[in-house]
């Protein structure tokens, strides 16, 4: 497909204007056996988008990203799932202030690293979340059944943004833990997490964050 967003953008008192072209190229591969509780299979999903902002044509870069997921049923039917996902992310072709902040990659929060706030992990500016040019994340659960309705995770997150674009601009891969709990419902499993950061930074993370949604965390 072809996109076109013009927005302004102001981050630590800088604001500037963006008329973004690009041209976003995806490939998905499903063999899961349900969008929002998959037990079994996986998923594969491969992007890259060439970006111009034609207000200034040296602001030319791609951004890839890349995920997979797979769910492995230890009884049959499945009453204990065991399920991964793993991620990673990179924009090329400029430096990293020449990035739109909304573009660069950020980590942390319910769909991400549990345990830490919205977009805390990763690049900061005092407690400012600064957005970084790469990105690796990895999760991992164990999902049982105690009724037909209601279920228990305990789960495991990984990952960090970067500022630079190959994974190495000393940001801290950072780790979260949590148990869940999900009720399943005709639209799918409702999900409630109580994460903890198992490196918490003093003065800035909390001890433990709640998150609740519709359908699995991956």
């Amino acid at each position: 497909g072809l996109g076109y967003k013009k927005s302004r953008i102001t981050q630590f008192g800088l604001e500037e204007n963006y008329t973004i072209l690009s041209l976003p190229l995806t490939m998905s591969y499903d063999t899961s056996d349900d969008l929002l509780d998959p037990r079994r299979g996986g998923r594969l999903t491969i992007g890259t988008t060439p970006m111009l902002n034609v207000e200034q044509s040296r602001r030319a870069f791609v951004k890839m990203y890349g995920r997979y997921r797979r769910y492995l049923p230890v009884f049959d039917p499945p009453a204990v799932v065991l399920a991964g996902s793993v991620a990673a992310g990179v924009i090329t072709g400029t430096r990293h202030g020449d990035v739109p902040a909304d573009e660069r990659f950020y980590a942390g929060g319910g769909g991400s690293i549990r345990g830490y706030s919205y977009q805390s992990v990763g690049p900061l500016v005092g407690d400012i979340p600064y957005g970084g040019r790469s990105l690796i994340e990895c999760s991992f659960e164990i999902r049982t059944a105690v009724t037909e309705t209601i279920g228990i995770v305990a789960f495991m997150d990984g990952g960090t943004a970067y500022e630079s674009g190959n994974f190495s601009s000393g940001e801290s891969f950072r780790w979260g833990g949590g148990l869940g709990l999900r009720y399943r419902t005709p639209v799918g499993p409702l999900r409630f997490d109580i994460g903890f950061p198992l490196q918490k930074r003093d003065g800035f993370d909390d001890s433990f964050q709640f998150y609740l949604s519709l359908g699995q965390a991956f």
